[in-house]
């Protein structure tokens, strides 16, 4: 009866007995039952902060061994690439030790080793019309305009090399512009190291990667030059350095490889290069301190004494440089009004006065059939050949022809007033010579 009673009830007797027992606890905190809870309580927090000790210092510990073993990875990895690069200086000048026995065995100059500065890139833009590259070095560290820029690769051997990345275009305080090689208005002169062929290497592609090349010749030999011929068997994967017949560009460095065929070019045969330098991924490069003002030092000061004597007294001195052998009629006509009141220094384009010098001076049928080939200048209304007897015939007598196509172009540009051309990149000098150009 009384277990009924309890079990009917259970719920009210067992929440009043843990009130009576929580009050009891609270009241009299010293009974040994809560003195007893209390102690394993205390107890459990002890074992438990023990525990986590012990397995926050075994994960520590687990950390710190990765992190080690990561730090030695890369610190053998660092001392693997500095063997290397160890290696490579060792070759390097074992080379350089090869190449001067050979100069002085062959009778060569010695080489002239230009001094680099380094410079941050601080910018790069090239999937545009004008593709530039911003490097962090100015005119308050002595960088001038048309000067190279070179970046180090690797080439197909994965050796080390320095490779031409473009020339240096604008000069601020403290950062500089630079014109990188695929820019369309890039161009400077090649040669292939396994064929020995003359070429131009352009920006005008087509690629915001790749350059486009023009063969100019196929003999390099002395007192002779054969124009490349139209077709020909194309290697792809040769190696393109510098001529150094530009002015801009030291000799013998590495330009990029041949990867593809191009389209005719006036019957000139053409072909895509892929560049060495690393042009998207340029973290930093270097400027070859050969300033554009050096060049006075290899000008034949008679040749442009004799040159500068023919001016009469308050003429102005004009540049005329041509886009082949012809010049404009409106060039022409300017030329006869001028009468002696100017003087026309008349340069023709490098490949005509090249081959006008093999010809004696005349022309000869590699110029016709070259000129034949090009047609008219680009559209425009022109006449010639461009010789001295028949610019007498025009009626023009104020002019120089012979020494203006041999006396250094910066000879002519320090001292003339002004340049005419149709669309000769020589705009370019002048404007670094503050010579205004009309096109």
């Amino acid at each position: 009866m009384l277990w009924e009673i309890l079990w009917r009830n259970k719920n009210t007797f067992s929440l009043g007995f843990t009130l009576s027992f929580s009050l009891l606890c609270i009241l009299w905190q010293s009974n040994p039952f809560a003195q007893g809870m209390a102690y394993f309580g205390k107890m459990a927090d002890r074992v438990s902060g023990a525990l986590n000790s012990g397995l926050r210092l075994t994960g520590t510990l687990w950390v710190e061994i990765d992190e080690y073993r990561r730090v030695k990875e890369q610190l053998d990895a660092a001392q693997r690439r500095l063997e290397e690069y160890r290696l490579e200086k060792d070759k390097f000048d074992l080379l350089r030790l090869e190449n001067e026995q050979l100069r002085q065995a062959l009778d060569f100059p010695p080489p002239v080793d230009y001094p680099v500065m380094r410079a941050q890139v601080l910018g790069v833009r090239l999937n545009s019309i004008s593709p530039r590259i911003i490097i962090g070095r100015g005119a308050a560290d002595g960088v001038e305009p048309l000067m190279p820029v070179l970046a180090r690769s690797h080439d197909t051997d994965q050796h080390l090399i320095r490779c031409v990345v473009g020339i240096v275009v604008a000069v601020d305080t403290n950062s500089s512009i630079v014109q990188p090689l695929t820019h369309p208005e890039f161009r400077m002169g090649v040669r292939v190291r396994d064929s020995g062929e003359w070429a131009i290497l352009s920006g005008n592609s087509g690629r915001p990667t790749q350059a486009l090349l023009t063969f100019l010749t196929s003999n390099f030999e002395p007192g002779r030059a054969v124009l490349s011929p139209a077709s020909g068997e194309l290697e792809r994967g040769n190696a393109i350095y510098t001529s150094g017949e530009g002015g801009i560009f030291p000799p013998g460095i590495p330009v990029g490889l041949v990867v593809e065929e191009g389209g005719r070019l006036e019957d000139f045969r053409t072909a895509y290069v892929r560049p060495f330098a690393p042009l998207s991924n340029l973290d930093a490069v270097m400027v070859v301190m050969k300033r554009p003002a050096a060049w006075r030092d290899q000008w034949n000061r008679p040749e442009r004494d004799r040159l500068m004597n023919r001016v009469p007294r308050g003429a102005r001195k004009i540049l005329v440089t041509t886009q082949g052998n012809r010049l404009p009629k409106i060039v022409i006509e300017a030329m006869r009004r001028l009468g002696n009141r100017a003087i026309f220094f008349i340069r023709l384009h490098p490949v005509i006065a090249r081959l006008r010098k093999l010809n004696g001076g005349k022309v000869g049928p590699e110029e016709e059939d070259l000129m034949t080939r090009r047609g008219a200048l680009l559209g425009l209304e022109s006449e010639g050949p461009v010789t001295e007897e028949w610019l007498r015939e025009q009626g023009v007598g104020h002019f120089e022809m012979a020494d203006s196509c041999a006396v250094p172009l910066p000879a002519l540009l320090s001292e003339v007033d002004h340049h005419v051309t149709h669309r000769s990149s020589t705009a370019t000098e002048a404007a670094v010579f503050g010579v205004p150009t009309t096109f």
